[in-house]
């Protein structure tokens, strides 16, 4: 107890108890008479001075005055102060009070003060709501955020049930929820639910709500707080729709499909993997820990689609099995189960997945069942084994084939020298046996010898050209020719037969139809003269008519339409279709009666087909036929056509001799023509020279190359007709020999025709290639022969094929090898 007896001014320690000695630290005998307030209360506070101040003027009534108290070693204390004032007769004043040191309760006041503070700021300051509520569900207190997550005043909050802000479609929930807390006790909650605003909107709010108990443990209200998710739970719907689509869309692939998010749980299931594996969407949907592997490996292990959140370069050193191609990975393995089937084959391809800002979100798996594919695989390769080894049989065989083909090219050859040597000698011998005095008896013979001739070198040339046809070795020649002329010469040719048969023969061509053409004359030539010789053949009365028209045109090409109509016996309509059959006719009686080999309307058809073109037959039996094809020639230069112009009509307009009048059989200085004839047949060359002479040449023959080598090295010779097979030196080394720079001939570059009997392509080749300037074949017929001395003999000097001379020049026309 402090005792102390005051003046209005001041006040002194009358007495003091031990414990407040204690706590002062000063001895009993100091205190006495010590002044109050500097001792205890520092000037400095005022407060508290006026506080004791008033407590002795109230006297009589107890009061307590907390205040600083400064202790005799200088440090100061929290002190409570309970005091009642007593006046005494003399005025002063004794206060009686009891003195507390309070300054751990001040400091336990003070750190639940700044608590306290703390708490409040973070209520007011959270980005959450905090809402109180009591015991009967009402709110008791909020922070500003739940006011404007609720678009609600405080104050209006205040006292409000919190279901009302709960969204009508989860309300009833909410109150169950909330009932479940106030009543059974549940603790705590964590959910998502839908509020509404006070402004007519409404948001997604993640609520975490707790009771709360007093200090005794009683229950006293429920503590939440309430976060905006509104963005989230868009989010949210936004991927579960996307997921669904993708869903959808994995649904629907053919191939077996599953996806996983980034943690390796299924998130698509196809039905086509349902149906490759036996397991069911809802058995895997959500799951991981490799549960995609057990259908397929019969446990949980890492497949392809784990191998894409691995270390890649790992990855690619190791699993040398799986292939790249950008960030998908590809593989093939066999499967010894799967769903009940033994040694299944899949491909598989993985890819990661991605969100709209590039982040890994899961992968997705396809897998094809590729066992028919590998067990076609192994067939194939098998068959491609089979293959080889039928391929190198056929290789053998062909290589065989191509040795026979040879062999048989070879034979054509070598048959057509031997059989056209023969023919040459026959046919030329019954022509020069025709130009003598002969009785009418003989005459006839002579000239039935000289058709049966003609007719078997006929046969033997079709024979030769189908041969060549069904071995693909036919090919046409390109040269500039006028049709006209073309024509004119079958017309010619027909003209005798159709005589003696009291046959009108008639040849018409359509104005349109272009003149100048180029192509092959020889073989349009044969194919008319094949048609046109069967109509006077198959016809016994009436007449032969040959029309030639335009089918189209362009700026390169022509197609024309040649017919040749005859009165004869007909086709029948069941003999139509195998007509251009090879060595086929109407019927055997046929054969019998008109001859032939049949062979030559399946060459026409060939040859028809070679020119781009068709050919065809409109007939009936008894009333004659039409025979017609449409054949494709090149348009030839301008300045050809203008050249051929007058030529033609003068061709047109004159009647054609049987043989040509020969104007250059007299040289440029009065000279006749000397010819120098190397062949070997003693036959041949009494036809040859028999035949020049009449023609008014000079020739002279030699039997072999070497001989006509060193003729033209003496004697000045205008032409050469050179044999190309000949014994000692053949008629190609003779030319070779004859055209070199070094060259001992008078004239290296004479003319030079080659005489052969062989009819393959590959001579009339080597021909050019050895210098020959052209070809005429055996058996010569005088009409040929004329034509051809008559060119080469008033043509000067001769330009050498494959020369330099003639390099980077235009091919002579007139060259036919």
């Amino acid at each position: 107890m402090i005792s102390a007896s005051m003046e209005r001014a001041s006040t002194h320690i009358s007495h003091m108890s031990l414990t407040g000695c204690w706590v002062c630290l000063m001895a009993p005998s100091k205190i006495a008479s010590t002044n109050f307030y500097p001792m205890f209360i520092p000037m400095t506070c005022q407060p508290s001075r006026m506080r004791f101040q008033t407590q002795y003027e109230c006297q009589g009534r107890d009061k307590s005055v907390e205040y600083r108290l400064r202790k005799s070693d200088g440090t100061m204390i929290w002190a409570r102060t309970t005091a009642s004032a007593h006046s005494h007769r003399d005025g002063q004043v004794t206060v009686f009070g009891t003195t507390s040191n309070i300054t751990k309760q001040k400091e336990i006041n003070e750190a639940l003060r700044r608590s306290e503070l703390r708490l409040r700021t973070i209520f007011e300051t959270s980005s959450a709501g905090i809402i109180i509520v009591d015991t009967k569900g009402r709110v008791v207190q909020a922070n500003r955020r739940m006011a404007e997550l609720f678009a609600c005043p405080l104050e209006a909050m205040i006292g409000t049930p919190y279901t009302a802000f709960v969204h009508p479609d989860e309300r009833e929930e909410g109150a169950n929820t909330l009932r479940a807390m106030l009543e059974d006790g549940l603790d705590v909650i964590y959910t998502q639910r839908h509020y509404l605003r006070g402004d007519g909107g409404d948001f997604w709010g993640y609520l975490s709500g707790r009771r709360m108990v007093g200090l005794n443990g009683e229950f006293i209200g429920l503590l939440g707080t309430i976060s905006d998710i509104t963005g989230y739970r868009h989010a949210m719907d936004a991927l579960r729709e996307s997921e669904r689509r993708m869903s959808d869309i994995i649904d629907f692939l053919p191939d077996a499909t599953f996806a996983v998010d980034r943690e390796g749980r299924v998130i698509a299931w196809n039905r086509a993997i349902e149906e490759m594996t036996g397991v069911q969407k809802t058995e895997v949907m959500g799951k991981g820990n490799y549960v995609y592997a057990i259908p397929f490996y019969g446990e949980r292990r890492p497949i392809l689609i784990d191998y894409l959140f691995m270390d890649q370069a790992k990855i690619d050193k190791r699993y040398y099995f799986i292939s790249r191609k950008g960030n998908q990975l590809i593989a093939e393995t066999e499967i010894s189960n799967l769903n009940g089937r033994r040694n299944v084959f899949i491909w598989c391809i993985a890819s990661l997945l991605y969100d709209s800002s590039g982040s890994v979100v899961g992968a997705i798996e396809s897998i094809r069942d590729i066992t028919r594919y590998k067990q076609t695989e192994n067939e194939l390769k098998k068959a491609n084994l089979r293959l080889e080894e039928a391929t190198w049989h056929a290789e053998q065989m062909a290589e065989e084939a191509m040795r026979a083909n040879a062999a048989k090219s070879e034979f054509l050859a070598n048959i057509s020298h031997e059989i056209r040597t023969p023919l040459n000698g026959i046919i030329g011998m019954i022509g020069l046996l025709m130009d003598t005095d002969l009785n009418a008896e003989q005459r006839e013979y002579a000239q039935l010898a000289h058709i049966s001739g003609e007719n078997l070198l006929s046969l033997v040339n079709q024979i030769l050209d189908y041969s060549k046809i069904a071995a693909n070795k036919m090919e046409l020649e390109v040269l500039d020719f006028d049709l006209h002329s073309v024509l004119k010469d079958i017309i010619d040719f027909l003209a005798i037969g159709a005589h003696e048969k009291g046959l009108e023969l008639i040849c018409q061509v359509d104005p349109e139809v272009p003149t100048h053409l180029r192509g092959d004359p020889g073989r349009l030539r044969q194919i008319l003269v094949n048609l046109g010789s069967n109509a006077v053949k198959f016809t016994e009365e009436g007449r032969i008519s040959i029309r030639v028209c335009l089918q189209s045109s362009d700026e390169r090409t022509v197609a024309l339409r040649f017919q040749v109509s005859d009165t004869g016996i007909g086709i029948p309509a069941n003999r139509k279709d195998v007509l251009f059959s090879p060595f086929t006719q109407v019927d055997g009686s046929t054969m019998r009666k008109y001859g032939g080999t049949g062979l030559g309307l399946a060459i026409s058809k060939q040859l028809v087909e070679l020119m781009g073109g068709e050919i065809g037959v409109e007939s009936r039996e008894g009333e004659g036929s039409t025979f017609w094809f449409i054949a494709v020639f090149k348009k030839p230069s301008a300045s050809l056509s203008s050249e051929h112009a007058t030529f033609s009509k003068v061709r047109l307009k004159e009647p054609a001799e049987r043989f040509t009048a020969l104007p250059s059989q007299q040289g440029s200085v009065g000279r006749k023509i000397r010819i120098l004839l190397a062949e070997d047949n003693p036959v041949n060359q009494k036809v040859a020279l028999a035949m020049m002479r009449n023609m008014g040449y000079q020739a002279d023959a030699v039997a072999n190359g070497l001989e006509a080598v060193s003729a033209l090295q003496t004697i000045p010779y205008d032409l050469v007709l050179m044999d190309c097979h000949m014994p000692e030196m053949d008629g190609f080394e003779a030319t070779r020999t004859i055209r070199r720079d070094d060259s001992r001939a008078l004239n290296p570059r004479i003319p030079i025709i080659a005489l052969t009997a062989s009819a393959m392509k590959e001579d009339r080749e080597r021909c050019v290639q050895a210098g020959m300037n052209d070809f005429i074949a055996k058996p010569i017929i005088k009409r040929e022969l004329a034509d051809m001395l008559a060119k080469w003999s008033s043509s000067g000097q001769s330009t050498i094929p494959g020369s330099a001379k003639s390099r980077g020049q235009k091919e002579d026309p007139g060259i036919r090898c």
